[in-house]
């Protein structure tokens, strides 16, 4: 069997689904730093329609989800931070 780059055709169907733009697979960690970065914006932005939505029509309810929002975004931001330093 010839051999294309660092994988062999019989390996290139399942690493193909894992590639990163030909940099070769993509580690655990690395789809984890994905994860949690697009966790921390969605967050953010549910925070952000939440307190519109609760300074357009005053209500508990949408401060408190606002606030809890921004509450799990900044913990996950922080937890990104230490993950990315390596600790």
């Amino acid at each position: 069997m010839i051999s294309q780059g660092p994988y062999t055709q019989q390996d290139r169907g399942a690493t193909i689904l894992f590639a990163s733009w030909r940099m070769g697979p993509m580690t655990l960690l690395t789809a984890h730093k994905i994860l949690i970065t697009t966790a921390v914006v969605f967050f953010l932005f549910y925070a952000a329609w939440e307190a519109r939505r609760a300074l357009a029509e005053p209500s508990a309810g949408a401060g408190w989800w606002a606030a809890a929002s921004a509450v799990v975004a900044v913990a996950l931001a922080i937890y990104l931070w230490k993950v990315w330093r390596g600790r």
